[in-house]
């Protein structure tokens, strides 16, 4: 189904509620959401996200490999103008996502490097999924 673009639409104002601070507040919301889902249907772990501060949160995981207890995390951070993801161990940084408008006028995000912009699911998906199922 193709979308009307608007012919008069108020641009500005729709960029500038597309900030990096409001589109973390979001991602984090739906960050919660999607650890309490993962939670209702993985009985071999413990999941859990951790606000930290106002710019940085971390979902981690935890679980008995054959009597030791081992653990791994996602941290999000917001930064000027981007959130980042990193794989929490190694602090090696996965991606970065940049708000953006799309031709549509929504707020959407964009992956450094990659052309294309996402929703809020995908690329929660994209940082969880090798938390969630490795």
């Amino acid at each position: 189904m193709e979308r009307q673009i608007p012919k008069i639409f108020d641009w500005v104002k729709a960029r500038t509620e597309c900030s990096a601070p409001g589109m973390f507040l979001l991602f984090t919301e739906a960050l919660d959401s999607d650890v309490k889902a993962i939670q209702g249907r993985m009985s071999n772990a413990l999941f859990e996200l951790r606000r930290m501060s106002q710019t940085k949160v971390v979902v981690a995981k935890k679980w008995d490999a054959g009597g030791i207890q081992s653990a791994d995390s996602v941290v999000f951070e917001l930064l000027a103008g981007a959130i980042q993801v990193k794989h929490g161990p190694t602090e090696r940084v996965m991606f970065r996502a940049t708000p953006m408008l799309d031709e549509d006028g929504d707020c959407r995000l964009e992956i450094e490097g990659e052309s294309g912009s996402l929703e809020l699911w995908q690329v929660s998906c994209r940082a969880l999924v090798p938390l969630f199922f490795s």
